[in-house]
């Protein structure tokens, strides 16, 4: 009586311990698909004293989707040489995800498959899993500036690299990037990656007149945190026509600014159980709204130093080099190593003066377009053309030639 007087004191004191540390243990029947919680644990995940029916599949109903395949894989799946195992997992609850970290033994029949589990779950404090969100937050956003340097990258393949990176950071089904027509009536997706195909995809159309309180509701907010989307009244314009269609609870728009006006949105889209975005996870999200800006500036500056690079080295009227542009071309053939051989030739007009005298110089622009145009077709692509100025024409043959070639 004294052995039993005492097990029974130190089993309620580890009962104790164990719901004062938000933990509680649990045996899992692997081959019965049978498991039982403590009444601790119970709780914990949700369910009311003694109203979990023992039946593992009532457990996986609630798990994050995620995680229920990475347990189930995890246990079926274990070494035979191991026994010990550790993970953690995701419980959809009235406030949203909990998150719990659990390990176990597994003991395995006589044929050598899992066949018991036994352990002990404990839920991770919110503040611990914040802090870790915001580390992998702001990891993301580094690699993506410092190490990967998006903003010199083409803007397709910057927004591609984003998208792919914010959707295996917030675990979602799609995430979209969506540009707004300088009418502000029409969304364009400049590019969409999902999770089912891991494919990336571009050119739909969202137009105001079909969802006009969704754009409205774009034009006021930094962020849209919608929790359930189809109820939603910034967002339930959207359900017949793209949320039902696509199977989406939950969105998060964080949208782009330039100058203090909405220029599109950085979409992510939840597919399961509505899900609460977190405090970090909005401030994620418009940091991330900022990149993509970045990046369309970035590429808009390089397309106008193009633009103005290529209308100081050719000529306006024939879009053919000017003498600018063909000394530079010289310069690259004069500075090669080995030196590389090439041709100049240089010509003009006959008596074009009097042409622009007796027609006019519209006729004159004219014929130097033809002359131009007739240049191009008649010598060879690695052939290099100028007009030099006025009348006159200098074509550029790379390579070596004989007096009879020339």
């Amino acid at each position: 009586m004294i052995i039993d007087r005492g097990m029974q004191v130190e089993n309620q004191m580890v009962h104790a311990a164990l719901v004062a540390s938000n933990a509680g243990t649990f045996e899992w029947r692997i081959t019965d698909r049978t498991l039982k919680l403590s009444p601790g644990l119970e709780m914990l995940f949700g369910f009311p004293p003694g109203g979990f029916d023992g039946r593992i599949d009532s457990l996986l109903d609630i798990l994050y989707p995620l995680d229920r395949d990475r347990v189930l894989e995890k246990v079926l799946n274990l070494p035979r040489d191991q026994k010990d195992i550790a993970s953690e997992v995701r419980i959809y609850g009235s406030a949203g995800l909990r998150w719990f970290a659990w390990q176990g033994e597994l003991q395995r029949n006589e044929y050598g498959q899992p066949g018991l589990l036994i352990g002990v779950a404990q839920e991770i404090p919110p503040l611990v899993i914040a802090e870790r969100r915001m580390r992998a937050q702001q990891s993301l956003l580094f690699e993506l500036l410092a190490n990967n340097r998006i903003d010199n990258l083409p803007l397709t393949q910057g927004l591609q690299k984003i998208t792919e990176s914010v959707l295996k950071n917030l675990e979602v089904a799609r995430v979209g990037i969506w540009h707004l027509s300088d009418d502000r009536k029409i969304l364009r997706c400049l590019d969409l990656f999902t999770s089912k195909n891991e494919q990336h995809e571009q050119g739909a159309e969202l137009f105001s007149r079909d969802y006009p309180g969704y754009f409205a509701a774009l034009h006021e907010s930094r962020v849209l945190a919608v929790s359930y989307a189809p109820t939603d009244y910034r967002t339930k314009e959207l359900n017949n026509n793209y949320l039902q269609v696509l199977g989406i609870t939950s969105m998060m728009e964080a949208t782009l600014r330039r100058g203090g006006e909405t220029v599109g949105v950085v979409c992510c889209e939840h597919i399961g159980p509505h899900r609460n975005w977190a405090l970090d996870e909005q401030h994620f999200a418009a940091s991330v709204a900022d990149m993509v800006t970045l990046l369309m500036e970035a590429e808009e500056s390089r397309n106008l130093l193009a633009s103005v690079r290529h209308q100081s080295e050719h000529d306006s009227l024939t879009g053919l080099l000017d003498r600018h542009g063909l000394c530079k071309q010289l310069e690259v053939f004069g500075n090669a190593e080995p030196k590389q051989p090439f041709a100049l030739f240089m010509l003009d007009l006959d008596q074009f003066k009097e042409i622009n005298d007796s027609l006019g110089h519209a006729i004159g622009d004219r014929l130097l377009v033809q002359l131009a145009e007739r240049l191009k077709a008649s010598v060879s692509e690695q052939a290099i053309l100028a007009r030099m100025g006025g009348d006159e024409f200098g074509i550029l043959f790379p390579g070596e030639f004989s007096p009879d070639e020339l």
